[in-house]
């Protein structure tokens, strides 16, 4: 197998919703406008990522490669072109399900990303989804038609209000904790190569002043007397 080292990348993606992109710019001693193909990909949180439209490439006298613009999407993408199907199941014998893209049921949350679980095992795809632990929702009636299952991720939100997120190919149902384990470190061949703070230089307020009638407080409060004096 061919290998091309990217040292630099443009990770692009939304919090629901939408398949992932990298992008990048290769640099390469040959033009590899023939070697493009649905067989090239790259590995990245545990998905790949392919070809999304063939490369453009270009030449310049001031350098001696090919330049070449690349943008991989994720193999996400394939819920894209997936229909959430009320699959019967042998373990959905006690529930209203009729192998078809439209359908109607009543249930919370854990009912409805059960069902979205059996159709992505129906349409043999490698994506599995699950409720994270102590997420619960009331019940709703939840209608559906020729709806794919991208579509159907985001209605969880929109019926429930709980949000999902992706780790690798398991989506879970829930808040999404943004641990990061990695140690960031300066210097030229490390993550860090720079830093800067913008501050808000915001006007600090120690002090109030109220503005009333005799009878209230004087309107030159907090002075001593109208002169100002303290």
């Amino acid at each position: 197998d061919e290998h091309l080292i990217v040292r630099e990348f443009r990770y692009d993606a939304k919090r629901m919703g939408g398949a992932p992109t990298i992008s990048f710019t290769a640099m390469h001693r040959l033009c590899l406008d023939n070697l493009w193909g649905k067989d090239v990909y790259a590995t990245f949180n545990g998905e790949r990522y392919y070809i999304k439209q063939t490369p453009t490439s270009s030449y310049s006298n001031s350098d001696t490669r090919y330049k070449h613009e690349v943008e991989l999407i994720s193999e996400r993408s394939v819920l894209d072109n997936i229909y959430f199907y009320d699959v019967v199941t042998s373990t959905s014998v006690d529930k209203p399900v009729s192998n078809s893209s439209k359908f109607t049921f009543f249930g919370d949350v854990h009912e409805y990303v059960t069902r979205l679980d059996y159709s992505l095992k129906w349409a043999n795809v490698d994506y599995t989804i699950v409720v994270d632990e102590g997420i619960t929702s009331e019940e709703k009636q939840v209608t559906f038609e020729d709806q794919v299952v991208t579509n159907a991720l985001q209605e969880i939100y929109n019926i429930y209000q709980i949000p999902y997120y992706f780790v690798g190919k398991v989506i879970h149902v829930g808040e999404y904790q943004d641990n990061i384990d990695h140690v960031f470190k300066y210097g030229a061949k490390n993550s860090l190569l720079s830093i800067s703070k913008n501050n808000a230089n915001a006007k600090i307020v120690n002090r109030i002043t109220g503005v009333g009638s005799q009878d209230n407080i004087p309107y030159y409060y907090p002075n001593d007397d109208e002169k100002g004096v303290t």
